[in-house]
């Protein structure tokens, strides 16, 4: 049945959701579980001069006043088997039409689904029905009140031996095709008074109306020249039709979406924008296919005002055409192409609903399959979107426009598939289609080809230097290359061309604060956040909450505190399990000084993070234990921290933090076995990764830590611990930024102890950085000789000292068993092409650097060398 009427006994009341009206208190779903002590479907018997109380097909017992006692055998629609004929002293009351009320009194002009007249009716007085409203005279057996709400047009009232209801006009054909619905039940349209189904003629159609008395047949000339008798109530039917279908054909025309309501497919849910499309487009010229073209040769450019003139051509093909399928599928796949459509709620869904409309009318329709597609990805549905777009593929294999789609499908899941659509199936048929070339750049870019993804985005720029696809891939490509203000350069260009990009303006200010960083760049930031809630909020949709959540942490950072955590609690008022709104609202609460918050906020994030944001959960723990510390619960604190350094042994943050927290409780042995662990990591880790997230860490966090090294009380006269304080305060303070300080404490830990391993590291890669490689290769040999034999780290970087010292053999055989038995470590693999590319062996120096893109995306390094 239509989705209006979904209930099978019609169209609830406005007033309640249950279409039999409120049931007593008492009661339970008259539909649903009965009460023990009775058992008739509608609940607890009424008293006993209830119409109910007697036998019957519902199972009660029986009594001579039943008026559903001459039913015949068969199922109830409520599931209870029929009782057989009944005695034909008790008439049908349904058999036959009651005579006509009196004018002005119709007393079916307003009931309920039961055909109850309502309560305040003065013809309905007094005693109360199983439901719980003043039921009618024992006479009629209908009694009982179920709301007042008004019919909507279009909307039939049918009365049968189960009662009365409300349904749709093609619900009602439906039934009485089915059987249903007998000629002798009365129905009419909502507000008319009742009359049987066989003197309705726009049911004529469907009803199996008694045969004429068999004549004998004539044929030929005789029959031409007979003079027919045609009876009377015939003519009258053949007027009424004339009439119905005349109007029909009117109607249709002034009001076609009460037909449209008719079909499966519904009412057209485009209907409903006509109103603001008119205003838009109060005096639209041309024809629908006119627009239609126009709209289509606009998406072909790919750039951002096509789409938005494609928008406005496409609407109005649809306020001349509003059921043109082709014209709703592209402009659904028009929509999916505009900055807004995660922020326009209310435009995807129109766009989403009109294709399924459409998809009722033309399932096997490819360039509708197509455009649902187009949205779904758009909307972040992936795996739908490829769905869709398949089956589109198996009914149009010929479509480019489909190709494309899957190809974009690809790009995070496998880009080498991507690229093979785009190469293979869609530039050799169509070198020249302007998408693909965006499509393709951004799929070389996935696979480290950088030199050929900037050269396919520069040749789409060439003809439309303001292309935002292109613009933003190449701001992710001077990104992947470490160049910050290249990618700035590249999203201001994109602004300036299609300014509601949120996407962009936010990934800018990211890029802004904590690549650049500083306080120039967290101020620059700020600015540019407020920019986007002052004049974008609107079209920022999801990205609001993130756009809120990276204002928190700059407010923070910059010392505003309380415009912070207002701007925090704003996110969580809009969704309180938004992960990264929630980390930095507890940083706020934290940086505050309000520990009980930050706690309670940090503990919401980390819940949050395990069921939407996995990958992050060891920072947003990290930083409860951090909480947990300063509020002396620190049980609690060490549980987190360990969690941390289980899941992810290279949190050098959370290492630092659990071994400053021995030292605080004068713990030092503890402390240095935890320290031990930190020096099993890569010291230019984080150095060489620089990739924006929205669950930054600043280095400034870790200087309260190493503050806590300098401060323990250590016995004077052990220069072992000593050395082993100042060299793990020199680590953390290299981490925080501090070189020149960690430079002094290695030195101060290596006059202590001149083989302190983490003292010779990491001097040693002080070295490397600042050009002083034989005191880097010294330092990394003495290590390798005493106390570091078997270390993959410092192995590394001495391979590194020799590959600069020109004993390139040396360290290609050096870097060749770390290569084989630390497979895990990227930074060996890199360090291994570099060395290849220095013994001019470009191809496997290329076949190895991809290698590790593929493996850590995020290795700077590795990008950068394949760039050149």
């Amino acid at each position: 049945p239509p989705a209006a009427a979904a209930n099978p006994f019609g169209a609830p009341p406005a007033a309640a959701a249950n279409p039999f009206g409120a049931p007593p208190a008492a009661s339970a779903n008259p539909l649903g579980a009965q009460p023990a002590a009775s058992a008739s479907p509608f609940g607890a018997p009424p008293a006993a001069a209830s119409p109910f109380s007697s036998p019957g097909p519902f199972g009660a017992p029986a009594a001579a006043n039943d008026p559903f006692s001459s039913m015949g055998a068969g199922p109830s629609p409520f599931g209870a088997p029929g009782t057989g004929v009944g005695s034909p002293a008790t008439a049908d009351p349904f058999r036959t039409a009651p005579p006509p009320p009196p004018p002005g009194d119709d007393p079916f002009a307003s009931m309920g689904p039961f055909g109850a007249s309502p309560s305040s009716s003065p013809s309905n007085p007094g005693r109360a029905d199983a439901f719980g409203a003043a039921s009618t005279p024992p006479s009629d057996p209908f009694g009982g009140d179920v709301g007042t709400a008004a019919p909507r047009p279009g909307q039939w009232v049918l009365r049968t031996a189960m009662g009365e209801e409300r349904l749709e006009l093609a619900e009602l054909r439906d039934r009485i095709k089915l059987g249903t619905v007998r000629p002798d039940d009365l129905c009419a349209p909502a507000g008319e008074p009742l009359r049987a189904a066989r003197e309705h003629a726009s049911l004529g159609v469907a009803l199996a109306l008694p045969k004429a008395a068999d004549k004998p047949r004539v044929t030929g000339a005789r029959a031409s020249g007979m003079n027919l008798q045609v009876p009377k109530p015939l003519l009258a039917a053949a007027a009424v039709l004339v009439i119905v279908v005349g109007g029909g054909f009117a109607l249709k025309t002034v009001a076609p979406e009460l037909f449209e309501k008719q079909s499966d497919a519904g009412v057209n849910p485009l209907r409903r924008a006509r109103t603001l499309w008119q205003r838009q487009f109060p005096d639209v010229e041309g024809t629908a296919q006119e627009h239609l073209v126009e709209g289509r040769k606009q998406m072909r450019l790919d750039t951002a005002a096509g789409y938005r003139k494609a928008d406005d051509e496409l609407r109005m093909s649809l306020l001349l055409d509003v059921g043109n399928v082709a014209a709703i599928a592209a402009f659904a796949e028009n929509f999916a192409n505009l900055p807004t459509v995660r922020a326009d709620l209310d435009g995807s869904t129109l766009a989403r609903e009109g294709v399924e409309f459409a998809l009722h009318k033309e399932p096997n329709n490819s360039e509708l399959l197509r455009a649902q597609g187009a949205l779904k990805l758009a909307l972040g549905d992936v795996d739908d979107a490829q769905r869709v777009l398949t089956k589109a593929k198996g009914l149009d294999p010929a479509d480019l426009d489909i190709q494309v789609l899957l190809a974009k499908c690809n790009l995070d899941r496998s880009p080498i598939e991507a690229l093979k659509i785009i190469q293979r199936e869609v530039r050799l048929k169509a070198p020249d289609l302007k998408v693909a070339m965006t499509i393709e750049g951004a799929a070389q870019r996935r696979l480290g080809a950088f030199k050929e993804a900037r050269e396919m985005l520069e040749t789409r720029l060439a003809s439309d230097p303001a292309n935002v696809g292109a613009l933003k891939e190449i701001a992710k490509l001077e990104l992947d290359l470490g160049h910050a203000d290249a990618a700035l350069k590249a999203l201001t260009r994109l602004l300036d061309a299609e300014d509601k990009d949120v996407e962009a303006h936010l990934l800018r200010a990211k890029i802004t604060y904590q690549i650049k960083g500083g306080v120039d760049g967290l101020k620059a930031a700020d600015a540019q956040l407020r920019e986007i809630l002052a004049k974008h909020e609107g079209a920022a949709g999801e990205l609001l909450l993130s756009v809120l959540a990276h204002s928190t942490i700059v407010k923070t950072r910059l010392n505003q505190v309380d415009a912070a955590i207002v701007l925090g609690e704003r996110a969580r008022a809009t969704d309180n399990a938004y992960p990264s709104a929630l980390y930095a609202l507890g940083r706020a609460y934290a940086q505050k000084g309000d520990i009980d918050n930050a706690r309670k906020t940090l503990e919401q994030a980390v819940r949050a993070t395990e069921q939407r944001d996995q990958g992050y959960e060891h920072i947003v723990r990290a930083e409860l234990a951090d909480v947990q510390v300063r509020g002396n619960d620190e049980a609690n604190a060490t549980r987190n921290y360990e969690k941390v350094i289980e899941y992810d042994p290279r949190n050098t943050r959370a290492l630092f933090a659990f071994a400053a927290l021995h030292m605080k409780n004068g713990k030092a042995t503890q402390a240095m076995t935890v320290m031990r662990r930190a020096l099993a990591n890569d010291p230019r880790w984080d150095i060489d990764r620089q990739v924006p997230t929205d669950y930054p860490t600043p280095k400034s966090d870790l200087l309260p830590w190493a503050d806590a090294f300098r401060d323990a009380k250590i016995d004077p006269t052990d220069e072992s611990l000593g050395s082993l304080r100042a060299s793990a305060e020199g680590m953390i303070r290299f981490h925080a930024g501090e070189r020149d300080k960690a430079a002094a404490l290695f030195d101060k830990a290596l006059k202590l102890d001149r083989y302190n391993h983490a003292a010779l590291l990491y001097q040693a890669v002080l070295d490397l950085d600042n050009g002083r490689v034989v005191d880097a290769r010294r330092r990394l040999k003495v290590a390798i000789e005493t106390t570091a034999a078997s270390d993959p780290v410092t192995r590394l970087y001495l391979a590194r000292a020799e590959l600069l010292s020109g004993e390139e053999e040396a360290a290609r055989k050096r870097l060749q068993d770390l290569v084989e038995t630390e497979p895990t470590l990227v930074q060996a693999r890199y360090s291994l092409a570099m060395t290849l590319r220095a013994q001019k062996l470009e191809a496997q120096a290329t076949i190895e650097l991809k290698s590790v893109v593929r493996q850590d995306p995020d290795y700077l390094p590795a990008k950068q060398a394949l760039s050149f």
